[in-house]
């Protein structure tokens, strides 16, 4: 998905899929928060990650 394909009616898809009501007031607040959430994934998908493992374990007390 591309940024540019998100709109209110997709935010109104996924409300409903997910059994939560959102007003009319959040639609383009959402939109926006969605765009930008689709263009973050865009950006690590456009990475080169051929060559890395992906964790396996992951302990939260490592610093």
């Amino acid at each position: 998905m591309k940024p540019d394909e998100v709109d209110a009616g997709l935010i109104r898809t996924l409300a409903h899929v997910a059994g939560i009501r959102v007003p009319e007031e959040d639609l383009e607040p959402l939109v926006a928060a969605y765009k930008n959430h689709v263009a973050g994934m865009a950006a690590l998908d456009a990475l080169d990650l051929e060559e890395q493992d992906p964790i396996v374990v992951f302990d939260p007390r490592w610093r």
